[in-house]
């Protein structure tokens, strides 16, 4: 890339999406225990959960995840001189992950702030609102969200640290990104 010609320096921050997946679920996890906590010691832990619950959660959760990748794109294509064209969506059958990917390199904040949208938007803002009026397949379903974000909040945390000049370029096949730093 003409970036190191630049005189930058690239590092690989990547996983697989099967180590992203399982490192998720360890980030998001006790994040998402806690979001339980709070929402029984509010409402209590009675749950009436009715039949239509599975099927309207369930199209609700692939409706979410388009929504999810739709954000990060949305995002980042904001930031991006070639805007959507700078911008893919695929799907890895292997470990069943959507993804968007940006084909554009961003600063560390522009970056940071498309990974980490779709956790704002379809899981904090929806769990915040589920809370308050005591909806609790709202509260599931955001939850599911904020676990679904993980990777993007595990990869995020490994930029957070670096110089806000970094550019971050998006890694086009595994989980993570590619950093250039100048020398």
């Amino acid at each position: 890339m003409k970036l190191k010609e630049k005189g930058y320096t690239e590092t690989h921050k990547t996983m697989s999406m099967a180590k992203a997946n399982i490192f998720a679920l360890l980030v998001s996890g006790p994040i998402a225990i806690i979001c339980y906590i709070l929402y029984f010691y509010k409402w209590g832990i009675e749950i009436d959960v009715v039949k239509n619950d599975i099927l309207i959660f369930s199209v609700s959760y692939i409706l979410l995840i388009i929504v999810h990748e739709g954000l990060h794109g949305l995002t980042w294509a904001y930031s991006c001189k070639d805007k959507w064209k700078s911008i893919r969506f695929g799907f890895e059958l292997k470990t069943l992950t959507p993804y968007c990917h940006c084909m554009e390199p961003l600063t560390k904040n522009q970056y940071i702030l498309g990974a980490l949208t779709p956790l704002l938007i379809t899981g904090i803002i929806p769990y915040i609102v589920c809370v308050a009026i005591g909806n609790y397949l709202g509260m599931f379903t955001s939850v599911v969200m904020i676990v679904a974000a993980g990777g993007d909040l595990a990869m995020s945390l490994k930029i957070i640290r670096m110089n806000n000049d970094t550019l971050i370029l998006d890694h086009p096949t595994l989980c993570g990104c590619i950093t250039y730093e100048k020398e």
